[in-house]
């Protein structure tokens, strides 16, 4: 099938152009000429996976090394808009295609505004036109831009969307391309708490509180945990994925990571699609010194049932859930399991008929601050968020700024009257 040579808007790394020959039908705002306008801050949106579709042609023909997605100007507001299935085809003729990539229930698309998500395919053979078609929606489909192979990007920090951190989230610094608009977000850590007579005036966190692992709180805070999915697993028993997967020296190096939390109702950062389908999540955090923690408890909303594991041993199981998002599941858990250095919390869950919905974390309460003596020196392991300026220092190590990273200097000697 001859098809005329268009406007090639957008161009790859490589200045091979790109442009929509034909496709589904969009809303009235949302049409499909956006899909590939060189302009993240406009989207293709649809309601249903019939319209969700588009071919288009290069001004060559490519091998298909990588494809991207760009999510949509406001998909953290609608995440169930990013789709969950979907196919890449490549042609030479418009009417005979090979499928070049497919994705079934991908969770790797996350609730971030105009971001570039990368899938890479490593193709061999070159094709003239491609075919991106979503097979499975959530709540609808929206998508900002699609490219074909590896894009060159002109960045520069946009400080209107900075957000800075705070003692209890982490910030991020956001870059725009120049050129098309798209925007790549890096975190910022935790701003350490500024305590005063032992509470942070900021939060009100108390110093001998930590949160070692964090649900999505009042704001609804992402967060991320290595995950693995299945389908069609019997709510009659529980199952592992694999053989030791809830342990400390399991290896998840090839687990996905999963933007948390997860849900199909509530305030959700990754849309939880189809019933009667399984999760096994992994997060881990590290302790210098496991035996300051006085108190530690495991806090969690779930549909439907689900089971606890900290460093493999099994602290609850349950064949029920919570009423809903906000109705949270609180389970005291001994703190002799820990260990130290690395830790692992992981969950099951099982979703088996209605809404699904996953959120989870740990929280500690440690021993009594250690009083400086008025001679000598007070010896202690310090947490990366001590503000050295009472007269009490606090006895734990756990930290936790959004990466897990352990202490560099954990011990430190404080002489009289510094602390």
């Amino acid at each position: 099938m001859t098809v005329a040579e268009p406007n090639y808007v957008r161009k790859d790394a490589n200045n091979v152009g790109y442009a929509i020959i034909t496709g589904g039908n969009g809303w009235g705002d949302s049409p499909l000429s956006a899909l590939l306008d060189n302009d993240a801050t406009t989207k293709f949106g649809c309601s249903n996976s019939g319209d969700a579709w588009a071919i288009m042609i290069a001004s060559e023909p490519v091998a298909v090394q990588q494809y991207s997605f760009v999510t949509g100007a406001d998909t953290y507001g609608y995440p169930g808009r990013n789709p969950v299935s979907w196919k890449l085809e490549g042609s030479n003729d418009n009417q005979t295609w090979t499928v070049i990539d497919e994705q079934v229930k991908s969770y790797k698309l996350q609730a971030k505004n105009k971001e570039e998500f990368e899938f890479f395919v490593n193709g061999t053979e070159t094709y003239k036109f491609f075919k991106f078609s979503a097979t499975q929606l959530g709540d609808g489909f929206q998508m900002g831009e699609f490219w074909i192979n590896a894009q060159a990007h002109n960045y520069a920090e946009n400080a209107e969307l900075r957000v800075e951190a705070t003692c209890t989230k982490e910030g991020q610094v956001v870059y725009e391309c120049d050129d098309c608009h798209a925007l790549l977000s890096k975190p910022i850590e935790k701003a350490p708490h500024t305590y005063v007579d032992g509470v942070c005036k900021v939060c009100s966190a108390k110093i001998a509180e930590i949160t070692l692992l964090p649900t999505r709180g009042g704001d609804n805070t992402p967060y991320y945990a290595k995950f693995r999915y299945a389908e069609g697993v019997s709510d009659a028993e529980y199952v592992d994925i694999e053989e030791g997967w809830n342990t400390v020296d399991f290896n998840d190096s090839e687990w996905g990571e999963l933007m948390m939390p997860l849900g199909s109702f509530g305030p959700y950062h990754t849309r939880w699609i189809g019933e009667r389908n399984t999760f096994w999540f992994r997060r881990d955090f590290f302790i210098e010194d496991p035996s300051v923690i006085a108190e530690l408890t495991f806090k969690a909303t779930h549909d439907d049932d689900y089971a606890v594991f900290l460093n493999g041993t099994k602290v609850v199981q349950e064949y029920d859930w919570t009423n809903n998002e906000n109705d949270w599941r609180v389970i005291d858990v001994d703190p002799a399991l820990l260990v130290a250095g690395k830790n692992v919390l992981a969950v099951y869950i099982e979703q088996n008929t209605g809404g699904a919905y996953c959120d989870f974390g740990l929280e500690a309460q440690i021993a009594a601050p250690i009083a400086v003596g008025e001679t000598g020196y007070a010896t202690f392991v310090a947490p990366f968020d001590v503000d050295f300026t009472g007269a009490d220092v606090t006895a734990h190590a756990a930290t936790l700024n959004g990466k897990y990273v352990k202490l560099s200097d954990p011990v430190t000697k404080v002489p009289v009257g510094t602390a």
